[in-house]
This record gives C-alpha cells, sequence and structure tokens, in this order.
C-alpha cells in the first residue's frame, strides 16, 4: 500500500469515527443532537404541541421534580429542560442502548439535575419479559398479550422492575409535582406502584392510554377484551386515589372521560391528563383563562 492510500484510508477513518450532530430547536432553546440512527430520529420532528403547551402550563403551575416514566430517547425531557432548565428530573427507561443515548444528550448539552435510572417500573419488585423490536423502540411493552399479532414486538429481554415509591424515595425526596406515564400498556403496573406517592404528593399525572377498540370484530377480539378489562381496572384505580381523569385535545382543552375505549385510534387522542380530585376546579378555571392555541 501506498503513502497516497494509507493516506486516504486515514482520512476516511477519521471522518467516520468522528460524531455527527445537528442543531434542533425545541421551543425557544437549541440542542446539540447526536445523529445516531433510529436514536434521533424523534428529536428530528416536531410533533404533539399541544402536549408540550400543557406540559408548559403546568410546570408554571406546579413546583417539584418531573418524573418520567418511559425516557425513551429523551424527547420529553429536551421539552421539559427547554421551558424550565432548573426543573429537577428523574427518568427511568429499560432499554439500555435509549439510556446511553440520553446520557450523551444530557453530557453534550450540560443538562443539570438530571437523574436516568436504566430500570423499568411496575407494582412489585422483580423481573418481567420486556417485548421490543429494536434498542429505541417506542412501542416497546412489559404486558404480554397487549399487541395484536399485527403489532406484536420481534424480540424479548427479561428486565428488572421495581415498585415507583420505592426507587423514587430513594433518589430524591423532593416533591414529585408531575409524574408522565408512557409504558405502552404498562399503565396499570406502574401507577399501581405509585399508590404512596399519589396520596402523599399529589402530582399531576400525564399518560398516554392506547385505547381498545369498541367496535372490533377482528381475530383479536380476546386482545381487546384484556386492554378493555386493564383499562377499566386503570380507571378504578384513579377514582380509588381521589383522581379525575381528563383527555388532552388540541388549542389546550381538555375533556372528562369515564373509559378509555375507543371506535378507532386516533393517535392525538391518547394523551390524558390526571388532576387530583381538589384540584379539578380551579386547573379548568385556570386552563380557561389561558391564551386558547389551535
Amino acid at each position: 500500500m501506498g503513502l497516497f492510500d494509507s493516506a486516504i484510508i486515514k482520512v476516511q477513518d477519521t471522518f467516520s469515527a468522528a460524531p455527527l450532530n445537528r442543531r434542533v430547536a425545541v421551543g425557544d432553546t437549541i440542542y446539540t443532537i447526536p445523529l445516531r440512527g433510529e436514536l434521533s430520529k424523534e428529536h428530528l420532528a416536531s410533533y404533539e404541541e399541544y402536549f408540550e403547551r400543557m406540559i408548559g402550563f403546568i410546570l408554571r403551575r406546579r413546583a417539584g421534580t418531573f418524573a418520567d416514566v418511559g425516557v425513551n430517547v429523551g424527547q420529553i425531557l429536551l421539552k421539559v429542560k427547554s421551558m424550565d432548565p432548573s426543573r429537577p428530573y428523574i427518568g427511568f427507561e429499560p432499554s439500555l442502548a435509549c439510556v446511553a443515548y440520553v446520557d450523551e444528550v444530557i453530557r453534550i448539552n450540560a443538562l443539570s439535575d438530571c437523574t436516568i435510572v436504566p430500570l423499568a417500573l411496575s407494582d412489585r419488585r422483580g423481573t418481567m419479559t420486556f417485548h421490543y423490536s429494536t434498542g429505541a423502540d417506542p412501542q416497546a411493552t412489559m404486558i404480554d398479550g397487549f399487541w395484536t399479532a399485527q403489532n406484536a414486538r420481534k424480540l424479548e429481554k427479561t428486565i428488572f422492575v421495581e415498585r415507583g415509591d420505592d426507587v423514587v424515595r430513594s433518589i430524591t425526596a423532593d416533591r414529585i409535582a408531575i409524574l408522565k406515564v408512557d409504558v405502552e400498556g404498562g399503565e396499570l403496573e406502574v401507577l399501581s406502584g405509585f399508590t404512596g406517592i399519589l396520596q402523599e404528593d399529589r402530582p399531576i399525572v400525564l399518560v398516554e392510554v392506547l385505547p381498545y377498540l369498541t367496535n372490533y370484530s377482528g381475530p383479536e377480539t380476546e386482545t381487546m377484551a384484556f386492554r378493555e378489562r386493564r383499562c377499566r381496572t386503570l380507571m378504578e384505580t384513579f377514582a380509588a386515589s381521589g383522581y379525575t381523569p381528563f383527555r388532552i385535545l388540541p388549542g389546550m382543552t381538555i375533556e372528562p372521560v369515564d373509559h378509555f375505549g375507543a371506535e378507532r385510534f386516533v393517535a392525538e387522542m391518547t394523551n390524558y391528563i390526571i388532576l387530583p380530585d381538589e384540584e379539578v376546579e380551579t386547573f379548568r378555571a385556570s386552563l380557561t383563562q389561558a391564551e386558547p392555541v389551535a
């Protein structure tokens, strides 16, 4: 190999080894996003602006820690820090690929007061089976039988789980002001593990609940019946804890719900705010006074 060929190879190796980043705006903040294939793609597109505005509205009303169950690649982390850089943030994520990526995002953007825990939360301490298709799979779940065959995840692994009450209190004595849960079907177990914090801290809960289809007549009706049973128990859990669920709608509005069923799946209709009963009246009144956003 000649000197020229060797130099070309060294240059190619340098470029291939150099990390690639992109500057991305989240609200009024510019972040450096490491480009790592599927791990970065969620940061390169804007979506659910109405949900982001609701988070901002709550942050302005509530002091305390933001607890994020289901960090994925850190989408909500960056939204929270763009609106309130000093807000304490604790995130839980069982995918080690996502945890390593979010740690890198935190480091290169010099974000403060962030704790990322490589762990899933449930209603008990132990192990569960994690169903996923890729390292950053946003539809990964720890609930057996949650997805229909069409959406079944391809891979499985055993993960450790802990109760939210236990692990959060071991990290901070601060009040949990906002509890966000996005775990693809595992909401019932996660929130059942937070009964102490729900009673003591009375956080506002933001949760995605994927619906059971009320008019489903396909070959997997039992899957929908399974979802329905879980959703009804989740609704009972909220009531027992003194919480009232509302669906978050575009335009900074919310509507009360008494079930999580739907005739068809609409992504924009799956985000909910669960309010402590004692705050429902004042929260709704202040929301109506907020500037409406289309």
